[in-house]
């Protein structure tokens, strides 16, 4: 073998050998990548499943949010608010958007981090739906927006008379009532040749305009005392508590589905008692029942009122209290009465069970101590929580601590729970009306909106958080208020009687 063949088989076989370990490399990188392949795809699948896994909890977590939030809308729609919260694994929240007045479109959402940090989140949403309100007139939000630390009147307090262009009389606000982007409004008027009945629209919150204005047929300066309003798919209808006299009757009914509405029925109790029975103070509507409450005591004061037919109202079943009725909610089976201490039962709130309207009778009660004055003045309901209002304990002198104010539970309305309560600082101040949204409490009493943040379980220990002076502050005479999604309405008269509009809305 010559030189050169030699070095030709030493190159041939370093070059196949080099070859070979390039091959065995690469062989290598690829059962490497194979392998870091198969382990990524195993790791992936890992991450695959666990976030499949944590989607199916929190899929389950929101629709028990959903349950619930169904469950509070049906127990009271007023229930229905924005909720958040936090744990060691979600974040839920459920928001609320309103369609219209009495549809909401509540949506839970759980977000979470997965394992690699990633944010995922899951939302389901469910369309629920306000019957009673829609029947009964209530469209305020429940849930309040802005900052009410600062409310403001955002109308000039306009003076009643001029918003119905009779500047040159004076009309006192009896009651308000805010539905469907139109504000309701009686007054007594300085002759009783003027109208008593006033519609506004809102469809401007901040600037109400006179739509109609009627005359109630009253037999002196008195017109209507209080005021609810009802709707159905056809018609709607204004039920008023009227106080003008006893003859011409206690309940008027207007027609507002009609291009120009009109008084279509007045209603006398019973034609053959005497007139101390008492002329309307006090009007709730519920499913096509009116319980109107009077202001005498020498007969029943407490009527329930068959309405379905508008044109012919029929007297289902009374009963006695033995003062003055001042204010009526109807919960359910329930009727829960506020009026001054009576003789009976020495109480300023009498429950009766209603679910037979023709035989209310009593099943319960609450009496606080009253002082020289304590009536019951108001009263609102949020599900199995009462919210009472009471007139100053003493009228006059130094302040006491005596409540004006009660939280009450009524999961047994026969056996009532005081939650707490708080007084009032200001002698001679009372609570004349009462509204309550989520997590703040406003409160119109015979001198100003205050305006509280109270808890669920701890109401009475809320320390003021807004004060609005009203006019006729220091010398309001039987305030009213209703509120309209964010903004809340308040009549106020001065002691010369002059009636104002204020609308309030929050910072």
């Amino acid at each position: 073998m010559t030189h050169y063949q030699f070095q030709n088989k030493i190159w041939r076989r370093a070059h196949h050998t080099g070859f070979a370990t390039l091959e065995i490399i690469l062989a290598l990188s690829i059962i490497i990548s194979a392998l870091a392949t198969v382990l990524l795809v195993s790791s992936g699948n890992q991450n695959i499943l666990a976030d499949s896994s944590t989607e199916h909890v929190a899929l389950l977590v929101a629709e028990q949010l959903l349950h619930t939030t169904r469950a509070d809308a049906s127990t009271d729609f007023k229930l229905l608010v924005a909720t958040s919260s936090t744990t060691s694994t979600f974040t839920t929240a459920v928001s609320e958007n309103t369609d219209d007045f009495f549809v909401t479109r509540a949506t839970a959402t759980v977000s979470w981090k997965n394992i690699l940090g990633q944010s995922r989140h899951v939302s389901l949403t469910s369309i629920l739906a306000d019957t009673d309100s829609a029947e009964s007139g209530e469209t305020c939000e429940p849930d309040p927006d802005g900052d009410w630390s600062h409310p403001h009147v955002v109308n000039s307090t306009t003076d009643v008379a001029n918003l119905i262009g009779d500047s040159t009389s004076t009309y006192t606000i009896t009651d308000i009532n805010a539905y469907k982007q139109h504000l309701y409004i009686t007054a007594n008027a300085d002759t009783k040749t003027k109208p008593t009945f006033f519609i506004f629209n809102i469809t401007d919150p901040t600037h109400p305009t006179l739509q109609t204005k009627i005359d109630t047929a009253t037999t002196s300066q008195i017109g209507p005392a209080a005021l609810a309003i009802a709707s159905s798919s056809t018609h709607s209808f204004a039920y008023i508590a009227s106080a003008s006299s006893f003859a011409k009757g206690q309940l008027q009914i207007i027609d507002l589905a009609t291009s120009t509405p009109y008084v279509m029925t007045t209603y006398k109790i019973d034609p053959t008692v005497v007139a101390t029975a008492g002329v309307g103070n006090s009007i709730f509507y519920s499913h096509g029942l009116i319980y109107l409450g009077l202001t005498g005591t020498t007969n029943p004061e407490f009527h329930i009122i068959d309405v379905h037919d508008p044109l012919h109202p029929q007297l289902l079943g009374s009963y006695f209290i033995g003062s003055a009725i001042n204010a009526i909610s109807v919960v359910g089976a329930y009727a829960y009465i506020v009026h001054p201490k009576n003789t009976s039962f020495d109480e300023q709130l009498t429950i009766l069970n209603v679910s037979d309207p023709t035989h209310p009778f009593r099943i319960g009660g609450f009496s606080s101590p009253s002082g020289i004055g304590g009536n019951g003045k108001h009263i609102y309901t949020v599900a199995h929580t009462i919210y009472l209002g009471k007139t100053a304990s003493n009228i006059s002198g130094n302040a006491d601590t005596i409540p004006e104010f009660y939280t009450l539970d009524t999961t047994q309305p026969s056996s009532l729970t005081t939650i707490g309560s708080f007084p009032l600082t200001t002698t001679g101040e009372s609570i004349d009306r009462i509204l309550v949204r989520n997590s703040l409490l406003y409160l119109l009493t015979n001198k100003e909106l205050l305006i509280k943040k109270i808890s669920p379980d701890t109401p009475w220990t809320a320390t003021p958080f807004a004060i609005l002076a009203l006019p006729g502050v220091g010398s309001i005479t039987e305030p009213s208020m209703d509120c309209e999604g964010n903004y809340v309405y308040v009549g106020s008269n001065n002691t010369a009687d002059k009636g104002y509009l204020s609308v309030i809305e929050s910072q």
